[in-house]
């Protein structure tokens, strides 16, 4: 009896902290909200409610990083939620009748596929413990000291010498949230806090539904998320920064492809939480601004495409709300004077790329490297060269590609640079590092196979 209520209790809770993140994600976005040209489709539902729930937690773990005190931020962030569900009340009503809802989920069998994979993956959150290395030493051991201080602030213990150890500069979305998870039942243990992770998992599936209406071979989505493995439960962010890196990069192709602004706004919300997940989302920023900025100045079509994003007060006003957290930690880090042990762009980290190139350990790095994407690469390329043969339209695919070797290039700068020993970083961590270049080549695999089925049915 006390599993079925506690099972029944998790359930419930996950139920209410996606509505509180929808609240709060509608009054960040109610001004967008009033533009016609980002009226809802049954198409566009499921990305649209998924970039309301993203939008929902940056905004709660802004309000978290400015007010510091967590219980005191979950009252403010509350009224905030309340306030967005009345404005959607409000300005929706005939929207948001049960008959109008149902409208929305044409397909049922697509959320249903949501909902099961949902329930699996809590089921594997919350039934292991938090037992490898940097989820009880880094991510969870930083939401405990959230969560027994109450503050996010320096009061936390982030200067004390004893936890120097733990990368006390790494960015606090999941401790964070984590520590709200606690406080709110009341007490912290090794299973509970983690379903903070379920948070960043329902956005990437529900979105997922947006292009399985597109074309069903999205469906082989499930593949990535099946090789990623336990990284999306066993408590390391870098599984979850894999996925929201791939399904940035797949939100920017398919607005290149569609001009469709939604998924500009989709890829932004994806990008901006990779910065809140681990030091690497700043790489994967400069390689997504710089592939997306190159490809559509290559495009004979650029000035279009760049009209169609819609710039305005209103998207500026989001991106600065999607960004501020990442500036708010930085101000933090410098105010606390946390540092980074890879010790970027010191006179260190130049002298050690320039020593490891001489010696040629950049080979050992670069084997070590291919040999994490030979499988997606291998299929990436052959479906490339299949999609030339029979319709000589490969240039778009090239997006995925291109992001892939620029993040990859960016982690072997900073295998070069480590000021740890190489062989002993590369063995405990470049499984870990290259899930982000394998799920983007997946996805771009993905997205070719949509080409291609799209070709097929032409020729019908």
């Amino acid at each position: 009896m006390s599993f079925v209520l506690d099972s029944i209790t998790i359930i419930a809770f996950v139920a209410f902290a996606l509505i509180y993140f929808i609240g709060l994600g509608w009054l960040m976005d109610f001004w967008l909200r009033r533009q016609k040209s980002l009226s809802i489709t049954i198409e566009q539902f499921p990305l649209r409610l998924a970039v309301l729930i993203l939008s929902g937690i940056v905004l709660n773990f802004g309000v978290t990083l400015i007010i510091q005190h967590v219980k005191t931020a979950l009252w403010v962030s509350g009224i905030l939620s309340l306030a967005g569900w009345m404005l959607l009340f409000l300005t929706n009503r005939k929207y948001i009748q049960p008959k109008a809802l149902l409208t929305k989920l044409c397909q049922p069998e697509w959320w249903l596929l949501a909902a099961f994979l949902t329930g699996l993956y809590l089921l594997l959150i919350i039934g292991t413990p938090l037992f490898e290395w940097d989820a009880r030493s880094i991510w969870f051991l930083h939401g405990k000291m959230i969560y027994l201080s109450q503050t996010v602030g320096v009061e936390a213990g982030w200067q004390h010498p004893s936890i120097q150890f733990s990368h006390v500069d790494y960015p606090k979305l999941i401790p964070l949230m984590a520590a709200q998870v606690a406080s709110l039942f009341g007490y912290w243990n090794e299973y509970l806090p983690k379903i903070s992770l379920i948070f960043l998992f329902v956005p990437v599936i529900v979105s997922m539904i947006s292009f399985l209406y597109q074309n069903k071979t999205y469906i082989l989505f499930v593949i990535p998320v099946v090789l990623i493995g336990n990284w999306l439960w066993n408590g390391y962010m870098d599984g979850y920064l894999a996925l929201y890196f791939g399904m940035a990069i797949l939100s920017a192709y398919h607005f290149i492809i569609t001009r469709n602004s939604l998924y500009f706004l989709a890829g932004l919300a994806f990008l901006a939480t990779c910065l809140y997940l681990k030091n690497e989302g700043q790489l994967a920023l400069v390689v997504t601004i710089m592939v997306f900025s190159f490809s559509v100045l290559l495009r004979k079509d650029r000035f279009s495409l760049v009209k169609s994003i819609q710039f305005g007060k209103s998207l500026i006003l989001k991106s600065s709300i999607l960004f501020l957290p990442f500036i708010v930690w930085s101000y933090y880090k410098f105010a606390f004077n946390l540092k980074n042990d890879l010790q970027l762009g010191s006179e260190g980290f130049f002298r050690r790329i320039i020593e490891r190139i001489s010696d040629q350990s950049f080979i050992l790095i670069s084997q070590n490297l291919g040999e994490q994407i030979n499988l997606s690469l291998t299929i990436f390329l052959l479906l490339l060269i299949t999609l030339y043969l029979l319709n000589k339209s490969y240039h778009a695919p090239l997006f995925f590609l291109a992001t892939a070797m620029m993040y990859s290039f960016g982690i072997l700068m900073i295998y070069l640079s480590t000021p740890f020993d190489l062989n002993y970083h590369l063995r405990t961590s470049v499984d870990r590092t290259m899930l982000p270049v394998n799920t983007v080549l997946w996805f771009g695999a993905l997205a070719i196979i949509q080409k291609l089925d799209i070709l097929r049915k032409s020729e019908k």
